[in-house]
């Protein structure tokens, strides 16, 4: 049961890692793009995501 719950933690931080990357890039294209000018696809290209990924992040 130990090795479970040592894996949960590494998870979590992995998973807010990547949370962490998407709102960054999304932040610097807001900044060079504005609002509009900003797609899902882009971010998504960006960081080599699927644009489903950006919704579960």
């Amino acid at each position: 049961m130990s090795a479970w719950n040592g894996a949960v933690p590494a998870a979590d931080a992995q998973f807010e890692a990547k949370r962490q990357a998407i709102l960054r890039e999304a932040a610097a294209s807001f900044n060079r793009k504005g609002y509009h000018g900003t797609s899902l696809t882009e971010i998504a290209e960006t960081l080599g995501v699927s644009k489903a990924a950006l919704y579960t992040y």
